[in-house]
């Protein structure tokens, strides 16, 4: 995830936000159950939302955007290594 995407991104890829703990490696979708057409427009960075880790209450954490459900899926069961692009994940 490039450090300038932003809300708006989310709204756009119509996928949920994959947020990564970068202490314990823990996954979760963010925004999942949430209407995205409430992100159009918003340009508030992702890099500044604030998550705490429900696991080991770290606050360091990695995003990831979707381009599909087949690679939000993915990644959710832990099939994807890395990023690419700076935005996408890569097999």
């Amino acid at each position: 995830m490039k450090s300038s995407n932003n809300l708006h991104a989310i709204y756009v890829y119509g996928q949920p936000l994959g947020v990564e703990c970068k202490g314990c490696g823990r996954r979760a979708l963010d925004f999942a159950d949430r209407d995205l057409d409430g992100f159009r427009a918003d340009m508030r960075e992702l890099r500044t939302l604030r998550f705490v880790c429900s696991k080991c209450g770290s606050r360091e954490w990695a995003g990831w955007l979707f381009i599909n459900a087949t690679e939000r899926d993915a990644w959710i069961e832990g099939l994807i290594v890395s990023p690419v692009d700076r935005s996408r994940p890569a097999f």
